[in-house]
């Protein structure tokens, strides 16, 4: 993480509507899924984050199904939170209830 994005986290979400702030205020990111994979498989050859492409229909699939299944509706139990994304192998989420954010993490946290 550069030191500029750093002072600046976490981002403002002054443009987030004031309703999904107060409904989803637990937030988190992580890489999508596959990124790390790759990153480890291309450790030897190339430097992070210089990667090949992935797979973003299987990854944002993976993710949003494993959300569905694990904690609940889309905008009534979390929400994609783009902002969060610090780098476009990340992806970020916010949750309704801290124990979601929590299962989350321990699944695909890093």
């Amino acid at each position: 993480m550069t030191e500029k994005i750093a002072r600046a986290w976490p981002p403002e979400m002054t443009w987030i509507p004031q309703r999904q702030r107060d409904h989803f205020p637990f937030t988190a990111q992580t890489f999508w899924p596959g990124v790390v994979d790759q990153y480890q498989t291309n450790q030897q050859t190339q430097p992070w984050p210089a990667m090949t492409q992935i797979d973003w229909v299987e990854a944002l699939s993976t993710m949003e199904t494993w959300l569905e299944a694990s904690i609940g509706h889309r905008y009534d139990a979390w929400v994609w939170a783009e902002h969060l994304a610090i780098t476009a192998w990340h992806c970020g989420v916010a949750f309704h209830r801290e124990s979601d954010k929590t299962l989350f993490l321990l699944r695909w946290g890093t």
